[in-house]
């Protein structure tokens, strides 16, 4: 953290403490009902906004409207944990707080997310499309941006969204 490098090693552990936070999180404000975990957004949204003080209100309004894309206001422990694994893999690769990764930061993000190594042509490619305002960083909200997708949504006109199950078999 102190000299701005990072190995991955450090990076997975760093991740996988920050899922774990998380998914102690949920289990604590959610309530068990036929072996999965729910919980209501508006309890969800006002534990999290204690949670993510510092967090630019912009990244934390994606991050609510993605939890609640369907729009019933009731947000199970798979959406909450794929939501948190992004969130997590972000924060787990920026050491210096700075709310934007470099390359190198990108590459380990990649390599966190999808489990292995990724390519030098991948993370220029992949860069390049998250890098919406072209700063040479991604940010947090390019990030959550990257893995939404724009289109119908179900039916509910031009909007982003995050298909869960399509993700998961993804992964």
């Amino acid at each position: 953290m102190y000299t701005g490098v990072q190995t991955f090693r450090c990076a997975q552990i760093r991740f996988d403490n920050e899922r774990q936070k998380w998914i102690d999180f949920f289990e604590k404000i959610s309530v068990n009902y036929c072996g999965d975990r729910y919980v209501e957004m508006s309890l969800l949204k006002k534990e999290l906004d204690k949670q993510l003080v510092g967090v630019d209100d912009e990244v934390k309004q994606k991050l609510y409207y993605l939890f609640d894309y369907e729009g019933d206001s009731i947000v199970n422990d798979k959406q909450f944990n794929h939501l948190m694994k992004i969130w997590s893999a972000f924060s787990a690769n920026d050491i210096n707080g700075d709310n934007e990764l470099d390359v190198n930061e990108v590459k380990t993000l990649f390599w966190l997310f999808d489990g292995k190594k990724p390519t030098n042509e991948k993370i220029k490619r992949e860069t390049e499309i998250m890098d919406e305002d072209k700063s040479g960083t991604i940010d947090r909200l390019e990030w959550l941006a990257y893995l939404c997708s724009s289109g119908t949504g179900g039916g509910k006109g031009n909007k982003d969204y995050y298909d869960f199950e399509l993700r998961e078999l993804f992964e």
